[in-house]
């Protein structure tokens, strides 16, 4: 389950970050964080209360992503994730 949404607008010729979207995500499944998922991420109970669900989050993704010209058909972009852990799980 999404607790954590970040997202870093790289320029991929300069490296430089030219935007950042983060939000945290309130837990529907399992609402409560187990001691693993703490300690896996650094992402304690206090921080997920409260959030938005993730449908709210994405509604807002795209609200970033529109704003950053990334939804324009002519830019070019791309996604990376950072590692394939949770590909892998998920």
């Amino acid at each position: 389950e999404i607790i954590e949404f970040p997202i870093l607008k790289l320029n991929g010729q300069t490296m430089e970050i030219e935007s950042t979207f983060h939000m945290y995500v309130q837990p529907v499944v399992h609402p409560q964080l187990t001691p693993f998922c703490t300690e896996l991420t650094g992402i304690i109970q206090a921080m997920v209360d409260g959030q938005p669900r993730l449908q709210q989050v994405l509604e807002k993704v795209h609200e970033w992503m529109a704003k950053e010209g990334l939804l324009d058909p002519n830019v070019k972009s791309i996604f990376v994730t950072c590692g394939d852990w949770d590909l892998k799980v998920m």
